[in-house]
């Protein structure tokens, strides 16, 4: 009984905490105005969504309060490297911003945490409890679980975002060389070729080359700079290589079809590697279904033999 009590008491703590969260405050004059200026400060800089549209809601607002009470641990991209730094190269190709990221995290492992005790309260009325060891080991372990859940799945998005960015930058850098080939210049046919196209990949890599030029850098270092921002290294390499070519025209072309092609041989070898990964599961699913046939044949057998 008392670690059942433990357990609820608990949960109305999370509740309570979750609403304090989520409870309107009122700051000070200095500190709304404070407030005001780091935004219009950070605006040009901060993530946005595909659409354009702001990050609002309960959500980011939940993310906003859970990283200013977690502190400094708890913000994406406090390090370069790391979970951290990885987690930042994820939320930065995938368009997700950290805020809302970081409410969804909380929320998921509430969920988890509500999960076990959600499950005892509507077994009770069918006679039914559930183990008092049960909640106190099994409510921590999925409160953890299910705060690495999104995790999991910013992973897998970032993923996928990074081989169409692979495969949109062997174009890229297609279009660069044959534009170099046509006489015009390497600061003249890098952003025409990524005007070329409307998609996610092209757009990143225009925004990259517009702050080069208005920060006064080369263009193949802010490539090298957006590579290092969403975890793409082939940017920088590609950055290194050009940086060391130099501005003669003919160089930069043959690097850029060099680069182009090995990222087509890379983008064909993981295909393949998915392939093969993706034949194997088939033929376990159908070894599976062969061995469930022939269970169900044999047991009616199986059976009149062991019933004699």
């Amino acid at each position: 009984m008392t670690a059942e009590l433990v357990v609820f008491a608990g949960l109305g703590a999370a509740v309570a905490a979750l609403l304090a969260l989520l409870a309107p405050q009122r700051p000070g004059l200095l500190v709304t105005v404070g407030r005001l200026d780091a935004a219009r400060a950070a605006a040009p800089a901060a993530p946005r969504a595909e659409n354009g549209s702001s990050v609002t809601g309960r959500q980011a607002q939940l993310g906003r309060l859970a990283g200013a009470r977690l502190g400094a641990l708890s913000r994406p991209g406090r390090s370069p490297r790391g979970p951290a730094g990885t987690r930042a190269a994820d939320l930065a190709i995938t368009a997700h911003h950290p805020e809302l990221f970081l409410g969804r995290q909380v929320l998921t492992a509430l969920g988890g945490f509500c999960l076990l005790p959600a499950a005892a309260l509507m077994l009770l009325p069918a006679g039914l409890v559930m183990p008092a060891g049960v909640l106190l080991a099994g409510t921590p372990v999925l409160t953890a679980a299910f705060w690495f859940l999104p995790d999991l799945a910013l992973r897998r998005e970032a993923e996928t975002r990074r081989r169409e960015f692979r495969r949109a930058l062997s174009c890229y850098l297609d279009l660069v060389a044959m534009s170099l080939a046509g006489g015009r210049g390497a600061a003249q046919a890098l952003p025409e070729a990524a005007a070329l196209s409307d998609g996610w990949a092209h757009r990143l890599i225009a925004d990259a080359l517009d702050g080069a030029r208005l920060a006064g850098i080369s263009p193949w270092r802010g490539l090298g700079d957006l590579g290092e921002r969403i975890g793409v290294g082939e940017l920088g390499e590609l950055a290194g290589s050009l940086a060391l070519v130099g501005d003669h025209g003919a160089r930069v072309r043959d690097t850029l079809t060099a680069r182009a092609a090995t990222l087509r041989r890379r983008a064909l070898t993981d295909a393949e590697g998915q392939a093969a990964q993706a034949d194997q599961a088939m033929r376990i699913a159908q070894v599976l279904l062969a061995f469930a046939f022939l269970v169900l044949v044999a047991y009616p057998a199986l059976a009149a033999v062991l019933a004699l």
